[in-house]
């Protein structure tokens, strides 16, 4: 089995970005190139492919289903009463002093 020599790719490696700044035009028109047929390869794939295709035909009708509408609805009313039920939910202020907070564990604990 032959063994790849890998010495000629590294030293092309390491002098690649020099080569590239030497010719910074050429360099840089290749580039613009490359962008160019990028480009117009997905305008063709997704514009000019796409308007040619012809949409499928479902053979089955689409079907509304209730049970599954249902269940939605009952869970954003679900959501929606957690919701409105923590803005009357008091919360402890957490940057009040220690002692204020034993007052109204006391407070509660008399309620």
């Amino acid at each position: 089995m032959k063994r790849i020599k890998t010495d000629k790719l590294e030293k092309f490696l390491k002098k690649l970005p020099r080569n590239l700044a030497k010719n910074a035009f050429r360099s840089f028109m290749i580039l613009v190139c490359l962008a160019l047929i990028f480009g117009c390869v997905l305008f063709y794939k997704y514009s000019v492919l796409a308007e040619k295709k012809q949409p499928e035909v479902l053979k089955k009708p689409i079907e509304f289903k209730e049970n599954i509408f249902k269940n939605i609805l009952e869970k954003w009313d679900e959501r929606e009463v957690k919701f409105n039920a923590a803005d009357a939910k008091k919360y402890p202020d957490l940057l009040r002093e220690e002692v204020s907070l034993l007052e109204e564990e006391e407070e509660n604990l008399t309620e």
